[in-house]
């Protein structure tokens, strides 16, 4: 007997039904923890991804300030 059908000996003083529930699957858990590590990756790409741009940017904007014409004047005269 299952507890769906105790219901119809719920009036009997002497029926002692118990219930029995089996653990659930450990095969529930794979998806949210492939989630998770999901989640942990992708944060991680992101740091990443934040630190390379502001490499970038700032390689960028040394690159503009010493290509200029007036940069390059003065360090002309520098070395001369």
């Amino acid at each position: 007997m299952d507890c769906s059908s105790a219901s119809g000996l719920a009036n009997a003083a002497t029926t002692t039904i118990v219930c029995v529930v089996s653990p659930p699957d450990w095969r529930i858990y794979i998806t949210p923890a492939l989630v998770a590590v999901s989640a942990v990756i992708a944060f991680f790409a992101m740091l990443n991804a934040r630190r390379v741009a502001k490499e970038r940017a700032t390689l960028d904007l040394i690159e503009k300030v010493e290509s200029g014409e007036h940069y390059r004047k003065i360090v002309r005269k520098f070395l001369s």
